[in-house]
């Protein structure tokens, strides 16, 4: 599990809209200060079936000002990262 990775400070898992499966799990992690995980070792580090599709690597956490974290930001954040690694973009995660 993501969690239990040393280099995790928090981690949210979302679903992710697919054309061909309808859903796909995301994941967005925030690291420990100064860890800089990478996400293909942290797909590695968990079991397939447990692993998700897509992981991000984000400095925080987008929360409500109660301190709920907004999961429709997250999706949108994967979302918004799959496009632009499918057209060759780099993203913050793929500079990580």
């Amino acid at each position: 599990m993501l969690m239990h990775h040393q280099n995790i400070a928090d981690a949210v898992v979302v679903r992710v809209p697919d054309a061909t499966w309808g859903q796909r799990i995301g994941a967005v992690i925030v690291p420990r200060p100064a860890a800089h995980p990478d996400p293909r070792e942290l797909q590695a580090h968990g079991r397939a079936s447990r692993t998700p599709d897509r992981i991000t690597v984000l400095p925080e956490q987008p929360r409500t000002p109660v301190g709920e974290i907004v999961r429709r930001d997250l999706t949108a954040r994967l979302v918004h990262d799959r496009e632009a690694h499918s057209t060759g973009m780099k993203t913050p995660a793929d500079s990580s």
